[in-house]
């Protein structure tokens, strides 16, 4: 099935040809993503012997389609980790978060990606009154840490309509497609990247794994590393993930006076519905979300998406023309307690993420479990971490899978739900 057209994503042609024949390697990466191509730079750049494998072209799923933040807020705040996983795993998390950021913020600079990489603050913005504590204690915790953070009010404030904002340093802004693509030349170097390469399906043969291509081509490897994120949930593997409708829309260029108290910088609103903003380098605006029901907000469709997202815009900027130029929406899997999910069986590992960030965590412990048996990562994000009684007796229920996913969305739609309030 076709996708909407992404704002990145300018071209459909592939740099890097299908594969004709068979072939053979140490690590086989299925996914030319963020997921699979962290794992493919990781394993790579020490020396392993991999093949990425690509249904479409690099970045052109969830990658290319996202808002191309690199930001502490994208997944939780400090004081809710440290709240919700206790103050050793929690601060753990979020200097994961930190050091995935530096981390790919380097990887653009060493290689000279041009990805229109800029350094920017992020605002976690209450846009109502009942969010305000929720501001206040994170800064108080950053401070307790040791880390940078200022309370925004008053003509302060970004956008209309917010009552607080917490200012952060050391987010990046990048356009997600041209840094995916750029790691894919990155890779190519060490590495085989073959695009327009499906996999029809995956077995076992004599303790390797083979990839059977739509070709009709195979991969015989050591290990797969399945990582195209909702597509392959039930590959096989035991991890517990249920899709989400994701949307982001672009509008045409706004006059600079509209959005000068934002500038450059990301902004998430604490908002239930999960909001978040950024000023593009043409001058136009770009605002996306995920929610647990499309047709909670009518999100069934791309008209929908762009009018839902325009409405909000609106509130962050009244009195402004805003006109959409673009939009898109589609499922993303995510994990009962919304972390980056890595399972390893065997000879095989599945990568279910949810962002950047999460992605190249995950393509680096992807890598380590092969090259060393293990990653420091793994008490934080392994498919079997404890994650809630509830989502732990799912897990082991013989039920349909399809039951299992109606139940995780209910139950983590709930938990984000009331976590808000």
């Amino acid at each position: 099935m076709s996708q909407p057209p992404s704002y990145w994503l300018r071209s459909d042609e592939y740099v890097y040809p299908p594969l004709q024949g068979d072939a053979s390697c140490g690590v086989a990466v299925i996914g030319g993503g963020i997921a699979g191509l962290s794992t493919a730079l990781h394993l790579s750049r020490r020396g392993a012997k991999v093949i990425l494998l690509e249904r479409d072209t690099i970045g052109h799923g969830s990658t290319g389609r996202c808002g191309g933040l690199l930001s502490q807020s994208s997944a939780f705040e400090l004081s809710e980790l440290l709240s919700r996983f206790g103050n050793k795993r929690g601060l753990d998390i979020y200097r994961s978060i930190l050091k995935a950021i530096r981390e790919m913020a380097a990887t653009v600079r060493d290689n000279n990606i041009e990805c229109d990489l800029e350094q920017t603050n992020g605002y976690f913005v209450a846009t109502e009154k009942a969010h305000i504590p929720a501001i206040e204690e994170e800064l108080e915790t950053l401070k307790d840490y040791g880390y940078e953070g200022r309370l925004v009010t008053g003509d302060e404030l970004p956008v209309a309509g917010a009552f607080a904002a917490l200012c952060k340093p050391g987010d990046y802004a990048l356009d997600p497609a041209r840094f995916a693509k750029g790691l894919g030349s990155v890779i190519a170097a060490h590495a085989a990247i073959h695009e327009h390469t499906g996999v029809a399906r995956i077995r076992n043969l004599n303790g390797k794994v083979v990839l059977v291509t739509d070709s009709g081509a195979q991969v015989t490897s050591d290990h797969v590393v399945i990582a195209t994120n909702g597509k392959t949930l039930n590959a096989g593997m035991n991890a517990l993930a249920a899709p989400f409708v994701s949307y982001i829309a672009i509008t045409e260029p706004l006059p600079a006076a509209a959005t000068e108290k934002l500038g450059n910088a990301g902004l998430w609103d604490a908002n239930f519905n999960y909001y978040y903003v950024r000023r593009l380098p043409d001058g136009g605006m770009m605002i996306g979300g995920n929610h647990t029901w499309r047709s909670t907000l009518g999100l069934e469709s791309v008209a929908g998406v762009a009018a839902h997202l325009r409405s909000v815009l609106m509130r962050y900027f009244p009195g402004t023309d805003i006109r959409i130029r673009t939009a898109w929406k589609g499922d993303i899997a995510l994990p009962p307690d919304a972390l980056p999910n890595v399972e390893t069986k065997g000879n095989k590992t599945l990568l279910i993420v949810d962002g950047m960030i999460p992605g190249w965590i995950a393509g680096g412990m992807a890598a380590d479990r092969f090259l060393t048996g293990r990653s420091a990562y793994d008490y934080l994000y392994d498919a079997r971490r404890d994650m809630g009684f509830a989502a732990n007796l799912l897990r082991r229920m013989p039920a349909p899978r399809s039951l299992k996913i109606l139940a995780m969305r209910v139950g983590l739609g709930l938990k984000l739900f009331f976590s808000h309030w």
